[in-house]
Order: structure tokens, then sequence, then C-alpha cells
């Protein structure tokens, strides 16, 4: 019946897919389908289903500036030549009072990651809507009215999406807060009872900062009232589920989810101590966060083979090499002079305040002997994403810009501007640090540290996300949590500890101490960080039917 897809694959209890909704995914360096560290994971995740041939569908949404055929999708069509459309009500206000109801035709783009493993993209630029209706906005929009739609859209329009091709879920695993009316709607259109819903519906969250999207409760009425008017979902029953802290005036996306689900996850083992303590009630489950190793590595360690069967002559001329590559990149973006044979030390994150990107900073003359050392010197690479929408991440980025460029530091550190998923891959295979400084607890799990890892870069970082589930004692340097000390241990590790081992050289001209490190960083990541096990976490504890 369907081009490019067969839904007789998963007609089957065995093939039974995993329906699985996102609001963003990185699979590409398309910016405008990701935002950051969710884009990326769920990319991951995609790559990895695909490898294991899981029989899975991915629901997102095609925004305004997505482009598809580029990014290898194809159109979703009927045998018969036509598009697959789904439509989604909605309620239009113009003067604050739900005027009339407006159904938002869908078709949707494919594109498969196996013959069982398969993202679709939902697309309003269809001639049946008006004009304003066919474009989506932006990812994360920063008009509530259109981020409430575009959440309505890939929750609803994603689940009739499904219903219309005939495929039966085993479980709809739902990512973040920005999917949650895809829960609403199999309550609603199916017809299920709460319970049976939640042995359904799985969920993962991703931060104690986030309480996803909040929505004033007429708003979301307004919008989405009719819909529920129409399935028998009153007011009061959904704010029961999703009144954020009681608060029945304001909707919580994300108090909704979890509330809808049977199981949900947080992404590290300390995401999940630090999420009970700021809500009591919270039942997630620890799965941590994982990388998918082909995507992440240099493939001149895959080529070179088991990396504990390595001399340590190989893995430091393939860290060199890496290095270089990385040098010649960053000097040609930036206009800086870095040394390929320097010690480097990289910082990438989103400018956020909880990520303490200013610490290199906090101490200028000693930062300067650090990095002019005549003898054993380090050189530093800044790099980010400013937080859409946010004048403070601007800001940040700004402050640090500021004190990176100082002419004090010229040819030591470089700020390297248009962060992106192919800098990214260049700075996790080619540093030698890798820096955290997150607060500790806010940053759930910090996936970058684990992509630097699988190269053989050493961690600097504060013991939060999966950094607190290792003895990094002989492997890495662990910093003091402490605002006030943070940035003496950072220090410290840099003078006392990585200039000496980096430096110390045997008659071959191998740092062997360091190389150790390296070695042991690389099988620690792939043995319990990678997406394979991350997956294989999935299945049993989310996806595993309850006997």
């Amino acid at each position: 019946m369907i081009r490019s897809f067969d839904a007789e694959n998963f007609a089957s209890s065995e093939t039974s897919p995993i329906a699985f909704f996102c609001s963003e995914y990185a699979i590409t360096s398309d910016t405008s389908m990701y935002a950051g560290g969710l884009g990326i994971l769920a990319g991951d995740f995609l790559f990895e289903a695909g490898e294991q041939k899981l029989p899975l569908i991915a629901i997102g949404l095609k925004y305004s500036k997505t482009q598809t055929t580029e990014n290898g999708f194809e159109p979703l069509l009927l045998s018969s030549g036509k598009d697959v459309l789904v439509e989604v009500p909605v309620g239009v206000n113009s003067d604050g009072k739900n005027n009339k109801v407006k159904n938002i035709f869908f078709k949707a783009w494919i594109k498969s990651f196996s013959d069982k493993t398969f993202l679709f993209l939902l697309d309003s630029d269809l001639p049946q809507n008006d004009k304003e209706d066919r474009t989506l906005g932006d990812l994360y929009d920063k008009d509530l009215n259109i981020r409430l739609k575009q959440e309505i859209f890939l929750g609803i329009g994603g689940y009739r999406l499904i219903k219309a091709l005939g495929i039966k879920p085993k479980k709809y695993h739902l990512n973040e807060g920005g999917t949650a009316f895809a829960a609403l709607a199999l309550v609603a259109e199916e017809g299920v009872m709460l319970e049976a819903a939640r042995r359904r519906i799985v969920s993962t969250k991703h931060t104690i900062l986030s309480i996803g999207t909040k929505i004033p409760v007429d708003v979301l009425w307004n919008t989405i009232g009719s819909y529920c008017d129409t399935y028998g979902v009153n007011q009061n029953s959904l704010m029961l589920l999703g009144a954020y802290r009681g608060d029945q005036s304001i909707f919580s996306t994300t108090r909704f989810l979890i509330n809808l689900s049977g199981k949900s996850n947080g992404v590290s083992v300390l995401h999940t101590v630090f999420e009970k303590q700021k809500y009591p009630e919270s039942e997630l489950i620890p799965i941590t966060n994982g990388v998918y190793v082909p995507r992440w590595q240099s493939s001149l360690w895959r080529e070179a083979g088991n990396i504990t069967s390595l001399s340590p002559k190989k893995v430091w001329e393939i860290k060199n090499k890496l290095r270089r590559d990385l040098i010649d990149e960053v000097n040609k973006i930036s206009g800086t002079k870095l040394n390929p044979n320097v010690c480097t030390l990289v910082w990438t994150r989103r400018f956020v305040a909880y990520k303490r990107p200013l610490t290199l900073f906090t101490d200028i003359e000693r930062l300067k002997n650090i990095v002019l050392n005549a003898d054993k010197p380090i050189q530093i690479i800044i790099s980010g994403e400013v937080t859409k929408n946010s004048e403070e991440s601007l800001h940040l980025m700004e402050q640090v810009r500021e004190a990176a460029t100082n002419p004090i530091f010229e040819g030591k550190i470089a700020f390297v501007p248009n962060y992106s998923l192919s800098l990214a891959q260049k700075f996790v295979t080619g540093s030698d640090i890798w820096l955290n400084t997150p607060e500790r607890g806010i940053e759930a799990c910090g996936t970058s540290g684990m992509k630097a890892g699988l190269n053989g870069a050493l961690m600097i970082s504060v013991s939060d996300g999966w950094m607190d589930e290792v003895n990094w004692r002989g492997i890495g340097w662990i910093l003091s949590d402490d605002t006030e000390d943070l940035a003496v241990s950072l220090y410290e590790a840099l003078e006392r500890h990585v200039v000496f081992e980096f430096y110390t050289r045997s008659a071959e001209a191998v740092p062997e101490f360091w190389v150790k490190r390296m070695i042991s960083t690389m099988n620690l990541v792939l043995t319990n960080f990678s997406a394979t096990k991350m997956l294989g976490l999935y299945k049993e504890r989310l996806y595993h039917e309850e006997e």
C-alpha cells in the first residue's frame, strides 16, 4: 500500500514496533532539526536501533527550515501516488475565545535506518491548509502559541499517522514533555483507561530543570478543548494529571507525561537521585545515556584494531594525528595559531549558567602561567551553542568570547564560533583533555565526555551525571563541585598532574602513563556507556512486557 514502507513488516506480535516520539533529531548537520543534546542523543538512538534492526517507528516534525530530500527523506505515498494524510483539529483563538475549530492536514516524509527502523517527519506544507498553517515555525519556537501547536501536531498527528498506517505499537516511548500529547491521543481516541494506557506508555526525562512547556490553562483549552470535548476528556481530568505542582491554572506537559507513563527513566543514576530530592514523588528508574560508537569514535581507532592490543607508540601516533587534524581546523576557522604538539584542553557546551563556562577564567594570572609555560604549555579550545531565544545564554557566550580573545592569550586560547555537529566530531576526536564544570546534580548526564573518551581524551570534571558512576582514580581527575573551590581544583589538576604526565616521555617519545589513562578511558566508555548498552537497558527495563 505504501511506497518506501511496508506496514506488513510490523503485523505480528514479534515485530510490533516501538513508537518513539521526540521534538528533535540530530541525524545530519541540519541545525533546524535539533537544538542540542536531546536531539543528538535521539539521533544516536536511531542509528543504534537501525544497526540492531529494532522494530521502531520514530516521529518528529518538519520545521519550516528543515530540508527533507537533502537529508535523505522520501515522501510517504500511497500506492496510488497520493500523500498519506492525517489531520489534527486545533482551536483558532483570535480574541481570547475559542471561535472555531480548524483541521490542519499533514503529509509525511520517511527515512529508513534499517528495514525495520524508520523516522517520519510530519509536514503541513499542503494546499489544503491556509497559508499561515503551511509553516510549522522554528524548533522550540519562542511564540508560545506556535510551540503549543507544534507539540499538539507532533503528539496527536504522530499518533494518527501510526494509526493510518495500520501499525499497533508494542510501546509508546515519549521523549521529554514536548511529546506529551501523544499520550493524550492514545487515551482519548482509543478510550482506554489510565492504567491500560500506562502499560503502553513509557517515557524519558532528560533534565531535572525541565518541566516541559508551561501553558496557562485557558490557552491550552482554547487550543485543544474542542478535541478533548470530542472524546469526552474534560478540563478537570486533564489538569488532575498535568497541573504544575498543584497549580490548576498552569499545565505542565512533563507532569502530564510522567503521570501517564507506566515507567519513566532518568538518564543517569545521579539524575534520578537529584530528581527524587527535588520531586519526592518521582519514580524515575536509571538508564544512563550512551553514545553511538561509529558516529563519534574516529575510524582510525577502529581500523587499528582492539585498543588493548595496540602498542603505546601506536596509540600515541593515532592521537597525534587526530590532534593535528583538530588544530588545523581550529586555526583555519578562528585565525589563531595553536600548536599541534601542545596538550590541548577543550570546553564545548551550551552557554548556560549551570555549566559554569567562565570557570577557566576565574584567575587570569594563574591561567596565563599555565598556558604560557615555556616547557610544558597547555592550549585551550572553547566553543558551544547559545540556547535558542535566551539573552542570558547570549550574554554568557559574549563574556567567554571576550575572556578567551584577551591578547595575552593569543596563540594559546581559541574561541571557535558557529558550533556544529561536524565541528563537535573534530573536538571529541582531537582533544587531549575534556573539561566539564557543571553544578553537580543539574547536568543530568553529559554525553560529550563519553564521545571524547572514546577517542582517548582524559576527563577533568565535576563528578556529575555519568561521571559519578565511575571510580576515576588513575584514569581522570575529579574537580571540587563547590563553586568557590572549583577553579582552584582545576588549576591544581593542570599544574600538578596534567603537564607532568603529558610531557614525561619514554625513549620512544611516548607519555606512557598518559597513554595508559587513555586506554582505560576508551575501554570504560566502550564497555559501559555506548548506545548499544543503553538500548539494551531500554529493552530490559522499559520495553519488556510484564508477566
